[in-house]
Formats: structure tokens, C-alpha cells, sequence
């Protein structure tokens, strides 16, 4: 950051609210004993290096307002201001624990005991550029290591040695890889001598798969054999429906008897009817034998009557007719299914072996021994 211009403290430590001026070269603050000055400095520290975490540099007044049951947060708030006006800010309550740069929308959040890098970036200061009230002369007394310690990390040598144990660390986890992968090649090397016959097992599983076609093919014949039976199923049930047409053969049998019989009654009839017109002519002569003529009347109405029922039966034969020629259309139709079942049961016979060639058992398509 540029020159800074002013530090605010907000219920830090015995700082309730309060805007310390910053000018240009060197700021002194003067005071007495426990007056807050060393306070200032563990601002800036806590700012710099977010360091001490918890809630020790919070003052009490704030944590005891906080826990006060619907109280506001009181926050604790450290903020630098540049001369261009620019500032970030530390800011820890009950309910936050952030950093704020001004012109960022968004907070920073979520970076435990560490200094955002956003923060490390704006500020550059590290533990070596601030020195405490009690500290000894700078690197005057400190050992040969320590000093070592505070060039190698004003020169930025630590990244070499992070660089080294990185290293190290990728060259032990790759060496622990190398070892797995070839402790799993060997696994993989003696699975592989389980497939030697691989060459030997390429012709039968071809010989799988022929074989499969065929069961394939045999399927949909059976599928058809099935949906050729459920038609002869259904015709069969049809034909049963035509059960009386048995009684009514040995019936038409009979009406053919009597169709001769009526041939015969026509001729009669034909007679009658001459033999009626000069019953009718010599009525008037036949007073003296009236009832011998009622008689005969009477019979030929009887002749009449019968020749009436004798045309109705020949309506029924025609009818009986229809029906037998349809059973003998099905009847037809039935002896062609039954071929092409018996041609399709051998074709199958013929397929299917006993012995499956592959499991050397027996065919899971025969019984006992015999094609299905």
C-alpha cells in the first residue's frame, strides 16, 4: 500500500472507537503505562497476520453485548486508509469473521488462521518488517541459523527448499505408484495365463454362435407351430360348435327318403286334383252317395296339408345343406394344419441333436432320452 494516512480501531482490546492519524515519515505515540499503545501495534499485527485467532483481542464490552439474548453484533474492526483513500478492513463478530478491500463487492471469507492472499499481496509485510516493544536488536543477537532464517525468507530462498520437499514428496508417491502398478501387472500377467487357450475357444464360441442362430431359428418356428395350433384350436372349436350337424345328416338322410316319397305324392297329387275337378263336375250325380264324397274330400285336404309340410322340409334340407358343405370346408382346412404341423415337428426332429455339442449333456429340448 501507498503511504498510509489513519488506523481505526473498533472494540479492539481498550479501544472502544477511536481514528489515530498517520503522517508522512515517522508516526510516534506516546503515553503511559497501559494506556493502549502496544494495542495499536497488535492491530496492525492482527490485521497483517490475522495472528492471535480466537476471541482474545476482542474487547469484553462487545462479547458481553453479543451474548445478551436479540442483541446486535458488536463487531470488532481494525481498518488502514492510504493516502488515495483506499483501505481494507478486519472485521470479527458472533456472526462474521472476514476481510473487506474497498471496490470488492464480496467479502473474504473461509481462510482459517491464514492472511487471504488478496491481503498478503496489497500489504507485503511480513513478521520481519514489524519489531515488538521488548524485542531484541534486530538479527544483533539472534544465532547463525536464525539469521539464515530471516535471509533466506527476505530473499525468497524458502521456495527452493518447499520446492525440494515437494520433490521429494512427488518422487516417494511416485515410486510408491511404480510399485503398485507393477505389483497390479503381475495380477493382471497371471490372469492372462488363464486365457492361453484363447485360440482353441475362439472356434467354438463361432461354433456358440452358429449354434445360437439356429435355436434362434427354431424359436420363431416354434412360435409359429404355436400360433399355428392356437388356429387350429380355435378352428377346432368352431367345428365343435357344429356337433348337431351329425344328427342332422342321418336327419336329411331321412328327408332325402321322404323327398322321393313327396315326388311320388306330387304325382298323386296331380292325379287327385284331375279325379277332384270330375268329382266336382258328377257332384251334382253323386246325391245319392254324399257321404262317401265328404270322405273323400277330406282326404285330399289331408293330401293338401301333407304337401305343405313336405315344402317346408325341403327348405330345412337346403339349409342342412349349407351347413355340411361348411364343416367339410373346415374339415379341409383342418387336415392342411395338421400337415404343416407334422412337416414342421420333423424339420425339428431333424435340427435338434440329443447330445448339446457343447455341454456334451443332454439337450435341454428332449425327453427321456427322446426329440420332442
Amino acid at each position: 500500500m501507498k503511504t498510509l494516512t489513519n488506523i481505526y480501531l473498533k472494540n479492539f482490546t481498550s479501544w472502544q472507537d477511536v481514528l489515530f492519524p498517520i503522517h508522512s515519515g515517522i508516526t510516534t505515540f506516546l503515553g503511559e503505562s497501559n494506556n493502549g499503545k502496544s494495542n495499536i501495534l497488535r492491530g496492525l499485527i492482527w490485521l497483517f497476520q490475522n495472528s492471535p485467532s480466537g476471541e482474545r483481542m476482542r474487547s469484553h464490552w462487545s462479547r458481553r453485548k453479543e451474548e445478551k439474548a436479540r442483541s446486535k453484533p458488536q463487531p470488532t474492526v481494525v481498518r488502514l486508509t492510504n493516502i488515495d483513500n483506499f483501505w481494507i478492513e478486519r472485521r470479527k463478530s458472533k456472526a462474521e469473521n472476514c476481510y473487506f478491500i474497498k471496490g470488492v463487492k464480496d467479502s473474504l471469507e473461509g481462510f482459517g488462521q491464514k492472511v487471504p492472499e488478496e491481503i498478503q499481496r496489497l500489504v507485503n509485510i511480513s513478521g520481519i518488517n514489524i519489531h515488538n516493544q521488548l524485542d531484541a536488536p534486530f538479527l544483533l543477537i539472534s544465532g547463525s541459523g536464525e539469521v539464515t532464517r530471516y535471509l533466506n525468507e527476505l530473499a525468497n530462498l524458502k521456495v527452493i527448499d518447499i520446492s525440494y520437499k515437494n520433490l521429494n514428496s512427488r518422487k516417494l508417491n511416485i515410486n510408491s505408484s511404480t510399485k503398485y502398478y507393477e505389483s497390479e501387472l503381475e495380477k493382471e500377467r497371471k490372469k492372462l495365463k488363464q486365457y492361453e487357450n484363447l485360440d482353441s475357444a475362439d472356434s467354438d464360441l463361432k461354433e456358440l454362435e452358429q449354434l445360437e442362430i439356429e435355436i434362434n431359428n427354431e424359436v420363431e418356428l416354434t412360435e409359429e407351430l404355436e400360433q399355428l395350433i392356437n388356429s387350429i384350436e380355435k378352428e377346432q372349436k368352431i367345428i365343435d360348435g357344429f356337433s348337431y350337424v351329425k344328427d342332422a345328416l342321418i336327419y336329411l338322410r331321412e328327408i332325402e327318403n321322404i323327398s322321393d316319397d313327396i315326388e311320388m305324392l306330387n304325382g298323386e297329387i296331380v292325379s287327385l286334383k284331375t279325379i277332384i275337378d270330375s268329382i266336382e263336375k258328377e257332384q251334382n250325380k253323386l246325391d245319392r252317395y254324399p257321404k262317401d264324397a265328404q270322405i273323400r274330400i277330406i282326404e285330399l285336404e289331408e293330401i293338401e296339408r301333407q304337401s305343405i309340410i313336405i315344402e317346408n322340409l325341403k327348405d330345412e334340407y337346403a339349409i342342412l345343406k349349407l351347413n355340411i358343405d361348411q364343416i367339410e370346408y373346415e374339415e379341409e382346412r383342418l387336415n392342411t394344419y395338421k400337415k404343416q404341423l407334422q412337416k414342421q415337428k420333423n424339420l425339428i426332429t431333424e435340427l435338434i441333436p440329443n447330445i448339446c455339442p457343447i455341454y456334451d449333456k443332454e439337450c435341454p429340448l428332449t425327453k427321456a432320452g427322446e426329440k420332442i
